[in-house]
Parts: C-alpha cells; sequence; structure tokens
C-alpha cells in the first residue's frame, strides 16, 4: 500500500471515530438535557363559565401576539391545556374537545379566537420556569349557560345548577335530568383530564384553582346568584375531592378540599342596550360578585367589570369588543395577565 492510500485511509478512520464521539457527546448532552426540563409534577387550573371563558375573542392581531408571545406558535412547553367546551346555544356547533397540547393560539370557540388561556400562559409560563412544576389548564366552558335553574346550552346540556342548590331549590337533580348536566359535565371532565395526565408521565398532580367565568346570562338576578353560587363553591370542592380520592385511590385529593376559586366579574358594558342598563342591571350584578370573596374562603376577585364591551359616549353606542357581549384582544389578553398574577398571589 502506497504512502498515500495508508494516510488517506488513517484520516478516514480518524474522521470516523471523531464523528462517533461527537455524536454519542450530543446524544448523552440531550439526555442530560431531558433529565433537566423535563418534570414530573404538574399545578392545574380549572377555566369554567360561558362564552367568554370558551373563548368568543376575535384574534385581531395575530401578529402582535406571535411577536410578544412567540411560544404560541408552537405550544408552551410547560403550559398545557385541554378544553371539552361548547361554543354556543346553537346545535350545529357541537362540543370541542382539544387533547392536551401546548397553549397555543386558536384555542377558543373555534379557529381565529381565543379566551383568558392566552394571558394566562404568558404570566405562568415565566413564573414557572423557577419552579419544579409545569402548569395545566382544563376548560369547560358553554355558552350562554346559567348557574341559576333555567335550561340554557346546547339543546339538552343544562345548566350549572349543584347538588345542594337543587336541595334548595326541591327540585330533581338525576343523571338524566338536564338541571346541574353541565356541574356534573364539569366533575367528569376534570377526573378524565386529570387521569389523562397520569398516562402522559406526571405523578405529583395539584389542583390549584378554578377560575370561574359566567353570570351574564343570569343578569340582573343578583340576589339568588349569591344563594347559588355559595352553594357551588360548597359542592365543587366536595364533589371534587371525592372524585380525587377516587383517582388516587387514597386520602389525598390533590387539594380539591381546599380548591382556591377565583370569580371573573362580569363587564360594566356587556351589552348594553340602552343608557340606563350599566346602572341598572350590570353594576348591581357586579357589586354582588365583589362581595363574594368575603363570604367565601379561600375565594377571590378578578376585576373584569373595569374593561368596557360597549359604552354609552355622547348618547351613541360605542362597541370596544369583539361584539357587544365578549371581549376585544387586548382586553382578553390583559384580563388573563390578571388571572395569572392573582394565581401567583394567592394561589401557587
Amino acid at each position: 500500500m502506497s504512502i498515500k492510500r495508508t494516510i488517506y485511509a488513517k484520516c478516514r478512520m480518524l474522521l470516523a471515530l471523531t464523528l462517533i464521539v461527537m455524536t454519542l457527546f450530543a446524544i448523552s448532552s440531550c439526555e442530560k438535557e431531558k433529565e433537566v426540563v423535563s418534570k414530573t409534577s404538574i399545578d392545574v387550573y380549572i377555566i369554567a363559565g360561558q362564552s367568554n371563558a370558551v373563548g368568543h375573542t376575535k384574534i385581531s392581531d395575530r401578529k402582535a401576539l406571535l411577536k410578544d408571545m412567540p411560544q404560541l406558535e408552537d405550544g408552551y412547553k410547560n403550559v398545557l391545556y385541554t378544553s371539552h367546551s361548547r361554543m354556543q346555544n346553537q346545535p350545529e356547533l357541537e362540543h370541542r374537545f382539544v387533547p392536551w397540547q401546548g397553549v397555543t393560539l386558536d384555542l377558543g370557540r373555534k379557529e381565529g379566537f381565543m379566551g383568558p388561556e392566552v394571558g394566562m400562559a404568558k404570566v405562568l409560563s415565566k413564573f414557572y420556569e423557577k419552579t419544579d412544576s409545569d402548569v395545566g389548564f382544563i376548560k369547560c366552558g358553554h355558552g350562554g349557560t346559567s348557574l341559576l335553574n333555567h335550561k340554557t346550552g346546547i339543546h339538552a346540556n343544562g345548566n350549572w345548577v349543584s347538588p345542594s342548590y337543587a336541595e334548595y331549590l326541591k327540585v330533581s337533580y338525576k343523571e338524566e335530568d338536564i338541571t346541574g348536566k353541565l356541574y356534573r359535565d364539569l366533575i367528569t371532565s376534570v377526573y378524565t383530564s386529570i387521569s389523562e395526565l397520569k398516562d402522559l408521565g406526571y405523578t405529583q398532580i395539584n389542583i390549584k384553582g378554578l377560575y370561574w367565568m359566567q353570570g351574564e346570562t343570569d343578569l340582573p338576578k343578583e340576589v339568588e346568584y349569591e344563594i347559588a353560587f355559595k352553594f357551588f363553591a360548597q359542592d365543587i370542592r366536595r364533589d371534587l375531592s371525592a372524585k380525587m380520592k377516587e383517582f388516587t385511590n387514597s386520602d389525598d385529593d390533590l387539594g380539591a378540599s381546599n380548591l382556591p376559586i377565583l370569580i371573573g366579574a362580569v363587564s360594566s358594558g356587556f351589552n348594553l342596550i340602552d343608557e340606563n342598563r350599566e346602572e341598572v342591571t350590570n353594576k348591581p350584578f357586579i357589586d354582588m360578585q365583589k362581595k363574594l370573596p368575603s363570604l367565601i374562603d379561600n375565594c377571590y376577585l378578578v376585576d373584569n367589570s373595569t374593561y368596557m364591551i360597549t359604552d354609552y359616549i355622547d348618547g351613541k353606542l360605542v362597541v370596544y369588543g369583539s361584539d357587544k357581549m365578549h371581549w376585544n384582544q387586548d382586553q382578553m389578553l390583559s384580563i388573563g395577565e390578571d388571572i395569572g398574577n392573582i394565581i401567583i398571589e394567592h394561589c401557587y
């Protein structure tokens, strides 16, 4: 063999060995990185309510959102989301199920719409980077629905009446009844979603809060709503606790029995059909919502009331929202950020 061929062969062998070493080093580095970033603990926050919770906010400036939050493009890595929602009171807009994924845009009523999850992800992703846990949002929203005993929602999906409130009303509360169907679906959806997190590899799951974004359908019945909501808060903690003990097969209820509840106030400018509605209908209801944290333990207000959806200026109706009943993009983003900050302050 010539000297040139010998040198060439040795160079090829050296190059091959170098590539093998580099590959092994890269694999080792990836495995180490995976060990560092992979978390087995997750803090879960439930989003429930009617259409603003579902996400009827139209995305008006997608580029601005993606510039501010580029993680929305492919999905936040440490903030997961699943949804068991219905969009509004129309049979053709059927159940929208979103399996667990990172928070992105377009998780509202359909593509091109968003809910509070965007602003929540922005705040909580940054905060949770410094912790040993990921974040999970479970959304159970149903458009146009009531906490009171009204048969609202998509065809036979009922209302959010809880068991104790039904007993107080002396109405039937069987599994096949429309009364309380959304409440029962909420409990089932949370149980199912928590079970799926276990299948994804999370070994420590904590239910850290419920954000309740509902009330517009029940205007102006603030006196009855206060009664209903106190029953709802009591029952949701009790029933979720029982379900989570069933899930863990132990006395561990994942924190459900002392679940922090965040109440999202309705907009003072919700659907101002005349100049008197804000003072006569909306504000008394908001005053009742603001009082609830003083009546219910571990309960907090997210004051969305100042984000005006509509307003009367010089006798003329001005619409700021996506429509007369739903907040616009900037408002919903700010609301989500407000929720995230209150979670950090009171729930974490």
